[in-house]
Parts: structure tokens; C-alpha cells; sequence
């Protein structure tokens, strides 16, 4: 099967699943609240079909123009729609969008919340849109080839045995069944079928934290898994120390600490890597700032590169990294930390095709004792984190 027979494969299966679903509560007119990449791929799906006759988002500050259709304020949409079936397309708390809202909104207009399985199949359709107009830009799709040319190769059965024998767990073995059963189909919904994992990061499934930790988080944003790990050890620990290279995510993360009076926090404004030196990094790209070659056309700056085996003498128990595909640079700048200390990890391994046989390996070959636990926290493709213990 070739990539665009996936893609036509999936454009079916998507209509037939998400439409259908549509169909008793659509009036002529429909207005999608939201632009981002469910509300496009949204539009995409129902164009054929239905009357869509514009766009809402209450994060616009003005009147805008998206595939030939107004964008305006809810507010605004509103009142000049007051019959229309209003497609709440959102990843995000649709609640809070709706409650935010609530004033503007008429008793009598019909909202609809998609649900978070309509939602991602909405995004993948936009991703499908781009992919047929330009070069693939969504990195699931162009895994597929990737994975079939090994699975051709005899190669992927070898790697898959390999990887599932470093874990002693029916739900690990599951997900990593799952993600590898959808690659090589090219039916990406039965991702679906995963079980999620909640308090991702901190899940007492896979982390059992003390009141002595030494918690390194890498890629630490504005402080949100920082606020998790205080809750969970109920603000008993002995550092922290938050890695996070993009300025205005840095700012806020700091901000964060000092208005909270964080006992023993230290914030380093570093990029993470196998070695010392300096590094293009792209910025204001919210929780996806990541390292950049400089003709991608994004926002990017010059940003010192750090090796974590420099705080080694900190004696780290406890080392996350969600860094935009920078992980296993990151581990092999952490092998003498690793090696010599065996801290506790949570380790992202969805950003890069073969993340999730790598980064195991690699980490077995330094530390043979360590045990793994393998969790999926969303629905998709994302936030698949590898646990790794000696105890």
C-alpha cells in the first residue's frame, strides 16, 4: 500500500466516522468555532456537504478572512448568525471557551462540542489536506513509508521483538503493538483503542517519588509539570532545577517560582544536547519551541547548548524531558548522570519515528537493571512517555 492510498483510505474512513455524527443536528447554516488545525480540518470534512458560512474564535482581536470565509469575534458571529449550528472544534477546554462566552451566548443558539476522538480525526484530516497539496508536513503520515520500508525489509519484526522484551507489562506491550499495528495499516485510528494513563509525569504506576528528590525538568515550559510534581510530593523535596531554552517561556516559568516562593529552585535558560556550545533554536512557539536550522523559516535565535553531566555533582533523582525531539541528544549528554547515579526518568519518545526503539536501547546499554513502563496520556499520537526505574 502506498502513502496516498493511506491517505485516501483515511480521507473514507474519516467521512464515514465523523459526518454521520453530524447529521440530525445540522441546520443549513453552520459556524465553526475555531481556526486552529481541528477547526480548518473540520471545514475540509464538511464543505462537500454543508453550508459552513464562517469561522469564530474568541482569540482574534479583529475581523479576518480564512478559505474565503469571515472570521470574527463569538460575539460578533453571533448576532449575525442566530440560527446557525455552532461546531465547537477545539483540542483545548472547550468548557472554558464556552464559559468565557457565556454572556454572548443565546439560550437558544445550538453549540455542539466535538468529542476529543472528533477532534483529532478533524486535525489529521487537515494534516491530509496539506500533505495532498504540498510536502507532507504531518510527521504521522510520513512515518507510514518509513515504517512499511522496515516491515518490507524484514527489519521491523526484529526491532519490535526487541523492544517488547525490555518490558514486563501488558499495557507497555499494548501500546507499543498498537502504535506499531497503525503505522504499518495506515488505519492511524486504532490509536483509539490505547488505554490513557492520567498525571502524566507523575502517575504512582510508574514513579515512586520521595520527599528527597532532586528533580531535573527539561523542556519545563512555564512551569506546568513543576506545578504537578509540588502536588504530588506535596511540596516536600529537596530541588528543583528547570531547563527551559525560549525566553518568554523562561520568563514565565520564573515568574511562576518567585511568586510562589519555590524553596531551592534553580531556572537555567539552556537548550539540552549531547555537548556543550551553542545551538539555533526556534522561539515563541508556546509548549513546540525546539532546535531550528536556520532556514526554516522560523524565529530563531543563537541559545547556549548545556550538557546535563554538568550537573552531575547536583545529584539528580529524578529526570524529565519533553524537548521537541531532543531526547536521546540529550540522554547521551546525561550517560555519566545515568550511569553512576541510575536517577529516575520520564522520557517523551513520540516526537521522532524510532524514538520509541532508541531511546530504550540506549538507555538498557548504560543501565542493564533499569525497568521500563511505557504510558500514553492523550489521544493520538502524543504524549507517549517512557518511565524508567531501578527499583
Amino acid at each position: 500500500m502506498t502513502l496516498q492510498d493511506s491517505i485516501t483510505s483515511f480521507s473514507e474512513y474519516i467521512e464515514n466516522y465523523i459526518l454521520p455524527s453530524f447529521k440530525d443536528s445540522l441546520d443549513e447554516q453552520i459556524v465553526i468555532w475555531g481556526t486552529g488545525n481541528c477547526g480548518q480540518g473540520l471545514y475540509h470534512l464538511l464543505r462537500k456537504k454543508y453550508k459552513v458560512v464562517s469561522f469564530c474564535d474568541g482569540l482574534i482581536k479583529k475581523r479576518s478572512a480564512m478559505f474565503d470565509l469571515e472570521v470574527d469575534t463569538p460575539s460578533n458571529v453571533f448576532l449575525k448568525y442566530p440560527n446557525a449550528t455552532y461546531l465547537v472544534a477545539s483540542t483545548g477546554c472547550v468548557g472554558n471557551v464556552i464559559e468565557q462566552n457565556a454572556k454572548s451566548i443565546d439560550a437558544n443558539l445550538k453549540v455542539k462540542r466535538l468529542s476529543d476522538q472528533e477532534c483529532f480525526l478533524a486535525v489529521q484530516y487537515n494534516y491530509l489536506q496539506n500533505q495532498c497539496q504540498n510536502d507532507p508536513v504531518a510527521f504521522t503520515y510520513k512515518w507510514l513509508e518509513l515504517y512499511r520500508k522496515l516491515q518490507s525489509q524484514g527489519q521491523l519484526a526484529v526491532m519490535q521483538k526487541e523492544l517488547l522484551s525490555y518490558f514486563d507489562d501488558d499495557l507497555s506491550k499494548d501500546i507499543i503493538n498498537t502504535r506499531i499495528d497503525a503505522f504499518t495499516s495506515g488505519d492511524v485510528a486504532k490509536v483509539f483503542d490505547i488505554k490513557l494513563t492520567d498525571n502524566q509525569y507523575f502517575s504512582k504506576d510508574c514513579v515512586a517519588l520521595t520527599d528527597s528528590e532532586v528533580f531535573i525538568d527539561c523542556g519545563a515550559y512555564d512551569g506546568d509539570s513543576i506545578r504537578a510534581f509540588l502536588n504530588c510530593t506535596q511540596g516536600k523535596y529537596k530541588q528543583i532545577i528547570a531547563i527551559e531554552p525560549d525566553p518568554c517561556n523562561f520568563q514565565k516559568l520564573y515568574a511562576m517560582a518567585v511568586r510562589d516562593d519555590l524553596v531551592g529552585f534553580r531556572g537555567i535558560k539552556s537548550v539540552t544536547g549531547a555537548s556543550n556550545g551553542t545551538i539555533s533554536f526556534a522561539v515563541n512557539l508556546g509548549t513546540s519551541s525546539k532546535v531550528s536550522e536556520v532556514n526554516e523559516g522560523l524565529d530563531t535565535i543563537e541559545m547556549r547548548m548545556l550538557k546535563l553531566d554538568n550537573l552531575y555533582n547536583e545529584k539528580p533523582t529524578y529526570i524529565k524531558m519533553d524537548i521537541e525531539g531532543a531526547e536521546l541528544d540529550t540522554l547521551k549528554g546525561c550517560e555519566r548522570i545515568i550511569k553512576d547515579l541510575k536517577p529516575k526518568l520520564a522520557i517523551c519518545v513520540y516526537h521522532k519515528p524510532f524514538d520509541i526503539f532508541d531511546i530504550p536501547k540506549y538507555l538498557k546499554s548504560l543501565v542493564p537493571e533499569y525497568k521500563f513502563k511505557l504510558r500514553q496520556h492523550q489521544l493520538g499520537f502524543c504524549e507517549v512517555v517512557l518511565y524508567a526505574s531501578v527499583d
